[in-house]
């Protein structure tokens, strides 16, 4: 096939194949193809070249058709490129580059998850602090001025409570996200 293609974009005619059974089973096959004539003057020139024994005529025609490129590419110095391979090639470079930012990402994500922990940790123990001190500082007084103040360090209090049990909770998520992982 790729020879085929190699003829029709050199603007050359199709070539022709012919094969033979030999009695040991074996197959070889000749391709006939035209190509230009170095000689000044002459148009196409006829060649046949024949490939290697091989086990089935297919196969036998691709050996005659590999010598057939082989023939075309030293004479005419032209060059196959194999667009799959080459396909292939940057699939692999891709992949590669994919997988390499892949395992930097997961590096950075449990860095990152390491901070958000080290963050929640003083984050509660922050609001337990400010639980602590608000205990201690409620007046035993009476009066508005303690009232105020009261009520200030209640709400201060549910806060610090608040802030807590989100910490609690982010850091169980985090926790049970590692286990999946």
């Amino acid at each position: 096939m790729m020879f085929g293609v190699m003829l029709d974009d050199l603007g050359l005619p199709n070539a022709r194949y012919s094969s033979y059974v030999h009695e040991d089973g074996e197959v070889s096959a000749i391709v006939t193809f035209y190509s230009p004539s170095r000689s000044p003057g002459k148009g196409l020139e006829q060649f046949k070249v024949g490939g290697s024994l091989a086990a089935s005529t297919e196969m036998a025609e691709d050996s005659a058709a590999r010598e057939g490129i082989r023939h075309i590419e030293s004479s005419e110095d032209v060059r196959i490129e194999d667009l799959h391979y080459t396909a292939l090639t940057w699939v692999t470079k891709s992949y590669k580059k994919l997988l390499w930012k892949s395992m930097k990402e997961r590096k950075d994500r449990k860095n990152f998850e390491k901070q958000l922990s080290a963050a929640v940790k003083r984050m509660a123990g922050s609001s337990q602090n400010i639980v602590s001190l608000i205990c201690d500082s409620r007046s035993l007084g009476q009066g508005s001025e303690a009232d105020y103040r009261n009520e200030a360090l209640t709400r201060i209090e549910g806060m610090a409570n608040e802030l807590s049990q989100v910490a609690k909770v982010v850091a169980r998520n985090l926790k049970r996200r590692r286990n999946l992982q």
